[in-house]
């Protein structure tokens, strides 16, 4: 597990003052399990691509990242950590895609710690996923999600609702060059998140080292995550 905080450097001193900031705020984040610290790394990367006359400046990548220590923690405890953070990651992605009873579901089987109020929360998220509404990527595309997707659309406007979008009106969004894009979660991988089974959340991350890149198309963030750009992918949601 890291904790990881990247910033541009325009520094013309260099980058220390850069991964200075950055690092701080890697600082105030701790990830901790019931017998203390959890092992885990923080990095402050500082990045700046090159530039044309007259800056003239090289391209620069430079990574903060001293050696720390946590306390001894059980294998048991890392893996109920791990899930817990998906859990959270999956949370945040779909309260912002208004999606508010489900990630409400998942925060609640991270935060309730008695087995009876975590049972309750566990039936709670298994009801919220299965009333959730789900979609299927449409099109030729070079690559595309495993499962269809629980998520919202966004556009430079902000997030509009998934099931009042017909496939006209993405047609619409794109032709008014409203960037209309979806942004979900394969079902499998939260139902996963849900169950806490962290060995197949892993297995389905190993497997993504087996893909060809692919220079353009929907985009997956390495845990069930996916972006979908609807006017550059040609891809249609239903």
């Amino acid at each position: 597990m890291a904790i990881v905080e990247a910033k541009g450097c325009h520094e013309r001193s260099g980058p220390r003052q850069t991964l200075r900031r950055a690092f701080a705020q890697t600082e105030r984040a701790e990830i901790w399990g019931r017998q203390g610290l959890a092992p885990f790394k923080r990095y402050a990367i500082a990045t700046r691509w090159g530039f044309a006359a007259p800056l003239d400046w090289a391209p620069m990548l430079s990574v903060h990242d001293p050696d720390e220590e946590g306390d001894e923690i059980l294998p048991k405890e890392i893996d109920e950590l791990q899930v817990g953070v998906i859990r959270m990651h999956y949370a945040s992605m779909l309260d912002r895609l208004e999606l508010r009873t489900l990630a409400t579901a998942l925060r609640d089987l991270v935060t309730r710690r008695f087995p009876n109020m975590h049972a309750q929360a566990s039936t709670r998220a298994t009801a919220a996923l299965e009333a959730a509404s789900t979609h299927r990527v449409m099109g030729s595309l070079p690559v595309e999600p495993q499962d269809e997707l629980i998520g919202g659309f966004v556009t430079r406007g902000g997030v509009l609702p998934a099931d009042g979008l017909s496939v006209s009106d993405q047609e619409t969004l794109s032709r008014l060059s409203m960037r209309p894009a979806f942004v979900g979660v394969e079902r499998h991988m939260l139902k996963l998140a849900v169950l806490g089974d962290i060995s197949s959340i892993r297995d389905h991350r190993l497997t993504l080292g087996e893909k060809e890149p692919v220079p353009k198309g929907p985009r997956d963030d390495g845990a069930g995550g996916w972006v979908v750009r609807l006017d550059e992918d040609a891809a249609q949601i239903e």
